[in-house]
């Protein structure tokens, strides 16, 4: 019935309705639910905005969104479609700087640069105008704006960003729409329970065989020799592959990570910044869990991908760079280790002595911007891998921003703590 009501051809439906029912199911986290339709109306629109002319009657709030829908769904767009919103000065005009509908589908659509300038003004811009706005808009849109500016899209995990937007919206007038937001309401509750079954499972573990096994490092090795091989024989089930060679590779290519960061601090032989960072990357573990996502996902299980995965492909890497900078910005300060204990920022002030650490600060935030510049790059133009997992590569890399959000005052991770109660524990 869903299905009709949304996808029904009678409904005569615009592009732009048609675009904003789509933006919709994916806030709503409903999108996986209407793959199909959703496919053929963006091909439909896609071709007709091909074959015309004038795409200069677009508002801002249409050009953003489309250029965003099209560029997550991997079609070839270009945001010069912007270029009608810049004056003669090459910034955006001062006439879109009221337009908040426009404004937050331009600041939506500016996170999925791949270091095009346009984009880097357009978040500046909307940002800009937008944090502005709040002192004047009403509390339910001012609080949208916030919401907009705080967790975009592209930076947020869905699950979490759905169970915001229902939230927020519930009590708007819907009509017919109604169905949907209860869809989406019992979606999430459903996951939401399915995820408390597993972690139900996890508490029936029987450990007591533990207490039999004679040292640490026999339970962590027969852990992870368990696990591994538990992995490599499902594959080998499901796929008709068996990925131990490589996953054994993966452990070892890991722990010769840890060992190097064990020698640099036990020695007191300070690395420079670039060679720490290239081993930082790596024992950051990011590509450990892509490559047994890899596998246990069964998809894209060929001999040359095999080899690049083994490789730690440009997408891992960039993901794990994130996640190794964000840790060195120091936001996690629970750590309270004494000496070198692993900070980018630490060895770059190092070779740049003349830099205050609020530059340096900066240099590795726009080191991180660049970095998610060079990750959309390469989820949105790579053929060879499936699209779940560049998903599951691009998820990991937003979870970094929740997991060092840390609170100095209350020693806790406050955007944490709201992701998993959130999830796991507030229902619809």
């Amino acid at each position: 019935m869903v299905r009709d009501m949304l996808f029904s051809k009678e409904g005569n439906k615009t592009p732009l309705q048609s675009m904003v029912l789509i933006d919709t199911l994916q806030y709503m986290g409903l999108d996986h639910l209407f793959k199909e339709e959703i496919g053929s109306t963006l091909s439909s629109i896609y071709d007709n905005f091909t074959h015309q002319r004038d795409h200069g009657r677009h508002n801002l709030f249409e050009s953003s969104l489309f250029f965003r829908l099209f560029r997550e769904h991997g079609y070839s767009v270009s945001p010069k479609m912007l270029k009608k919103f810049i004056d003669k000065n090459g910034e955006f005009k001062l006439a879109s700087s009221k337009d908040i509908k426009g404004l937050m589908s331009l600041y939506e659509a500016s996170h999925l640069n791949i270091g095009e300038d346009i984009l880097r003004k357009g978040k500046e811009f909307s940002s800009k105008h937008l944090w502005d706005s709040i002192e004047w808009l009403d509390n339910k849109h001012a609080n949208q704006v916030k919401e907009t500016l705080e967790h975009p899209y592209h930076m947020s995990i869905q699950r979490y960003k759905a169970r915001r937007y229902i939230s927020m919206h519930q009590d708007d007038e819907r009509g017919c729409k109604d169905v949907v937001f209860e869809l989406a309401k019992s979606e999430f509750n459903a996951v939401q329970l399915l995820h408390q079954r597993e972690l139900n499972a996890i508490l029936r573990w029987d450990i007591s065989a533990i207490n039999n096994l004679p040292n640490y490092m026999k339970v962590c090795f027969n852990a992870l020799y368990n696990v591994t091989n538990e992995i490599a024989e499902i594959t080998l089930k499901e796929y008709g592959w068996n990925p131990i060679n490589t996953l054994s590779k993966s452990w070892g290519k890991l722990c010769n990570a840890f060992l190097q960061e064990a020698k640099w601090f036990a020695s007191k032989q300070i690395p420079n910044k670039d060679e720490y960072l290239r081993n930082a990357v790596t024992s950051s573990g990011v590509f450990i869990v892509i490559v047994h996502l890899f596998f246990l996902m069964g998809q894209g299980l060929t001999f040359e991908n095999i080899q690049h995965i083994e490789n730690d492909p440009s997408f891992v890497s960039k993901s794990g760079t994130i996640l190794r900078l964000w840790d060195d910005l120091g936001s996690a300060k629970d750590e309270n280790q004494k000496g070198f204990d692993g900070s980018y920022m630490e060895l770059y002030m190092k070779e740049n002595q003349e830099c205050t650490a609020k530059e340096a600060q900066e240099h590795v935030m726009l080191m991180i911007s660049g970095t998610w510049d060079a990750l959309n790059k390469e989820s949105f133009t790579q053929s060879s891998f499936p699209q779940p997992l560049i998903n599951a590569t691009l998820n990991l890399a937003r979870m970094v921003r929740v997991m060092y959000s840390y609170n100095d005052d209350n020693h806790h991770l406050p955007m944490l703590d709201d992701y998993i109660f959130s999830l796991l524990h507030h229902p619809l």
